[in-house]
């Protein structure tokens, strides 16, 4: 028995040797406790947020995230701006939603803690679906990466300061990669009642000016507009009127093409000018044109820097509420009414005291006055 003594003690100092060697040179990523905030900084502070990963199209590649320009938001007088998208404006309260759901994702289990697992699950360095950094001035709060989805509404994720993997409740939609996604797409919305008049131009046609005559009426949908401008013949359609101011002051936009025209765009031959003027006395003309090619438009306010891009989808509304054949209509015949169909209804005459003639009654066989006689 003695003799086998230093052959297991050889043993146990090689099992203890190799412990060690696996323990400096194997894998130290270590998991975190779950229901744990998976990011721990505070974000109320957050600035600026860089996010970085593929558009959709980009061909599948574990390089696809490092072939396209992060999207940068910065915090600027109280509100937020895309530096890389002309200085437009952000939607703040999808950026604030954003920062608000970060600082709320907890931690589930961990599904991975090895080196190896990061590229499987598409949150590596090099390899993500999402890279995103919240900095406050030159500071980095935390840096996030999200990767493949594991099942509805969940992604796996890391940060930079936990390198293991977790399935979080938060998705990468939730964090487009591009600028126009993040856009205040209603930047040009404004209070219809503070609409005063709008003055229309139509490529090849004579121009018309509403004005709104009711301006203390509490209820917008009994505003008034009248029309100057119109032929002898034509008067304008009031409610056409309404449906066209609301059609401005609820337009939203789809993306920035830039500051500078260019040729194509056509601005210099718009198919409608509108000059829409406030309450207040602002004024502020608005340029639509089609380009020469494709179903985009663009629009130029002239107390906006960009040239705007409208979608088919976005501009059509706008074109057909300012149509002029909408706007003015045929003058209704004398004596005739709309009745609620829309068909005119003639009223019944009078005699010279204003009594309507009484109805005359057919003699129909085999009434009381007429008794039918019997063969």
């Amino acid at each position: 028995m003695q003799r086998w003594i230093p052959v297991l003690a050889i043993v146990l100092g090689l099992q203890l040797a190799l412990a060690v060697v696996l323990g400096v040179s194997g894998d130290r990523l270590t998991a975190q406790q779950p229901d744990t905030p998976l990011v721990q900084a505070e974000l109320k502070t957050a600035d600026r947020l860089l996010i970085e990963g593929p558009h959709p199209g980009d061909p599948p590649s574990d390089q696809a995230a490092e072939k396209t320009a992060p999207v940068a938001l910065s915090k600027q007088d109280g509100g937020w701006i895309l530096p890389s998208y002309a200085d437009a404006p952000a939607d703040a309260a999808r950026v604030q939603g954003v920062l608000d759901k970060l600082a709320d994702t907890k931690r589930g289990y961990a599904v991975a803690t090895t080196a190896g697992a990061l590229k499987r699950f598409k949150v590596a360095d090099d390899a993500f679906e999402r890279r995103v950094v919240v900095s406050h001035g030159d500071e980095i709060l935390a840096t996030i990466y999200l990767g493949s989805s594991p099942g509805l509404r969940k992604t796996h994720a890391r940060t930079a300061a936990d390198e293991a993997v977790y399935a979080v409740e938060l998705t990468a939609y939730e964090l487009p990669s591009q600028a126009d996604e993040w856009l205040d797409k209603g930047l040009l919305k404004a209070d219809t009642e503070a609409l005063g008049a709008i003055e229309m131009t139509w490529r090849g046609q004579s121009g018309l000016r509403l004005i709104r005559h009711d301006e203390g009426a509490d209820d917008p949908q009994k505003d008034g507009w009248r029309a100057e401008g119109l032929p002898e013949g034509e008067q304008l359609n009031a409610e056409q009127a309404r449906v066209l101011a609301r059609a401005i002051t609820e337009l939203r936009v789809d993306g920035v093409l830039g500051t500078e025209a260019k040729p194509e765009w056509r601005q210099d031959e718009p198919l409608l000018t509108l000059g829409l003027e406030k309450r207040d006395g602002e004024r502020v003309l608005w340029t639509l044109s089609k380009p020469e090619k494709g179903d985009r438009h663009v629009l130029k306010a002239s107390n906006r820097p960009w040239y705007l891009e409208l979608e088919e989808w976005n501009a059509k509304p706008l074109l057909e509420a300012a149509a002029r054949d909408k706007l003015a209509v045929a003058d209704k015949p004398t004596g005739e009414e709309e009745h609620e169909g829309g068909a005119p209804v003639n009223e019944p005459e009078t005699d010279s005291v204003g009594n309507a003639p009484e109805m005359q009654t057919p003699d129909v066989p085999g009434t009381a006055e007429t008794p039918q006689s019997a063969d």
